[in-house]
């Protein structure tokens, strides 16, 4: 009965982390497209920050703040 409910939590705690994701994912392709940035060659670094495909380096929200650091 214990390890079912243990499965059972781990099994919520990886939906939620999807959504998360997702989420973060679409924050992200939303705000690159307001700053202009080409979404054409879409890539995201192990952080999971999108990269601008011009620079290759994450791009930054007006002072910094990236989605995943507003939780």
């Amino acid at each position: 009965m214990l390890s079912w409910i243990v499965s059972l939590i781990k099994a919520i705690r990886r939906k939620r982390d999807e959504k998360y994701f997702e989420g973060d994912v679409a924050w992200q392709i939303r705000r690159a497209r307001e700053m202009g940035v080409p979404l054409d060659k879409v890539q995201f670094n192990a952080q999971g920050d999108l990269l601008d495909p011009r620079t290759g380096e994450p791009v930054v929200y007006g002072d910094g703040v990236q989605f995943k650091d507003m939780w």
